[in-house]
């Protein structure tokens, strides 16, 4: 039986789009944003995601273990490109996003071993546009795994694993600050004048990093 109700995920899969969808523009219908487009694509990861939650929960140490590699391992491809001196038209603090060392501190007070190393998936090569697309992913990602957090916090908070528990404070920043840098990156987002091959450029970006999170979310949670 999953130690996370349906009802829970469901809610943080709601929260994720509300949050994605609600950033005012003056006069633009949410359909007509770029960043709302990009969402639709990026919740096909969520719900695989939420599959797995569904089915097998991440209350234990071991499931919350598998669950913090797929976010290591996604961070891990992004951490290279954080540095980047044109992203930060996108997120002025994006060099301050860097979720890496946070997850490895995690990972290792959990006793659960690291990833093996891969290639290298970005490069200063990648396209602005196509970093743009994974950064998008990483930040709603990042958004996804506070919300989850917290609703199971909620939940069982006496039951919660201890070794578990003791990770919050690190790992997540204040809602109101993951709620904040969201709507930076949306905003920006939908604001950033792009040439054609720009947009083809960030819609690929995007797709690329929600395949290569599904397929962390299948390895790591199967």
């Amino acid at each position: 039986m999953s130690t996370v109700q349906p009802t829970c995920v469901d809610q943080s899969c709601l929260l994720l789009r509300r949050a994605s969808h609600e950033t005012k523009h003056d006069g633009v219908e949410k359909t007509a944003r770029r960043s709302w487009h990009l969402g639709t694509i990026v919740e096909g990861a969520y719900e695989a995601l939420d599959m797995q939650i569904e089915v097998k929960g991440v209350e234990s140490s071991r499931r919350y273990g598998a669950f913090l590699r797929v976010l290591y391992l996604l961070q891990r491809d992004l951490d290279a490109v954080y540095g980047r001196p044109d992203l930060r038209v996108l997120a002025a603090d994006c060099h301050q996003r860097r979720q890496l060392l946070k997850l490895e501190y995690a990972l290792s007070a959990l006793g659960v071993s690291f990833p093996p190393i891969t290639r290298q998936r970005l490069s200063a090569s990648t396209t602005w546009a196509s970093v743009t697309g994974w950064l998008f992913v990483g930040e709603a990602t990042n958004l996804y795994a506070a919300i989850l957090y917290r609703l199971i916090q909620r939940r069982r908070p006496r039951q919660r694993d201890e070794s578990c528990n003791r990770l919050q404070a690190y790992l997540f920043d204040a809602p109101e600050a993951v709620d904040r840098r969201w709507r930076s990156t949306v905003r920006a987002l939908d604001e950033a004048l792009l040439s054609p091959q720009e947009e083809k450029e960030l819609l690929w970006g995007t797709k690329e990093a929600v395949q290569q999170l599904r397929r962390y979310v299948e390895a790591e949670l199967r």
